[in-house]
């Protein structure tokens, strides 16, 4: 028999003050336990980790009693709980079904927005799935990202499809030698002079979003010789994988080349 566990240490300790007892509780519900510390200055902290498992849900052994008497002392997250509660008996124990419950997100994210917490400005919470016999598959993790105004969070799984989507597009885009051997070329295409038919080396910020199936990049200018800025795809159709660019004032599409002088052509066609 296998033993499994999902172990989560959080970061940074956290000032005692600004964590009340309820708080604490329904951490505890959802398997953070803590211990005390202590800040740079001295203050009293609390570290908090998770030492068998992480719970997606509540269970813990708060009563309905013990929800009126924390928002009895103007504990704002059990006032909002008991709103939901309505009036249930107080030696009744609240449990994951029950609605308003916050998620343990949710409770830290609370605490980060104290003024206890001022100096401090996110909570992060890493996780390692284990397990007691190395069974393929039982290992791996997840990280979880909060702010006073955003909670993110992403697994290894999806870090390791996010790895193969990009190395898949990096083997397409292999098939354009034009472009991928010369990304040097691509900064001044916002600058291209139609009398000419050459582009100018201006200053460019250049924005990036790729998936498996288009790479498209912004180039935004300060002499801007098109109206919204030009765009560069790589796209893929029927596992072909073309370049061209899209002129956003005319909706005009242009096949892209590099010449060996170390200009940029363009040729027009449909899209």
């Amino acid at each position: 028999m296998a033993n499994n566990y999902e172990q989560a240490t959080v970061e940074p300790v956290l000032p005692a003050s600004a964590v009340s007892d309820f708080e604490r509780e329904l951490l505890r519900g959802f398997g953070f336990a803590s211990e005390p510390g202590t800040l740079e200055a001295g203050a009293k902290a609390l570290y908090f980790f998770a030492e068998d498992s992480v719970n997606s849900s509540y269970f813990g052994a708060l009563t309905v009693g013990d929800v009126m008497e924390a928002a009895s002392r103007g504990d704002n997250l059990a006032a909002a709980l008991l709103g939901d509660l309505g009036s249930p008996e107080a030696d009744l124990t609240i449990d994951t079904f029950d609605k308003g419950i916050p998620s343990w997100e949710d409770i830290l994210q609370h605490i980060l927005r104290k003024p206890e917490c001022e100096g401090i400005d996110e909570i992060v919470v890493m996780a390692a799935y284990t397990c007691s016999k190395m069974r393929p598959g039982e290992f791996g993790g997840w990280v979880t990202r909060i702010t006073r105004d955003c909670i993110q969070s992403e697994g290894t799984r999806s870090v390791l499809d996010r790895m193969r989507k990009e190395d898949a597009l990096h083997e397409a885009s292999a098939t354009l030698p034009e472009v991928s051997d010369h990304h040097e070329h691509l900064q001044p295409i916002s600058a291209f002079q139609e009398d000419t038919g050459a582009f100018g080396p201006p200053s460019v910020d250049v924005h990036i979003v790729a998936n498996e199936e288009q790479v498209v990049i912004d180039l935004a200018t300060p002499d801007r010789a098109w109206k919204e800025g030009p765009r560069l795809y790589l796209e893929r159709r029927n596992d072909q994988w073309r370049c061209y660019i899209h002129r956003d004032s005319d909706d005009a599409k242009a096949l892209l080349s590099i010449h060996d002088d170390r200009t940029v052509g363009f040729e027009s066609f449909d899209a």
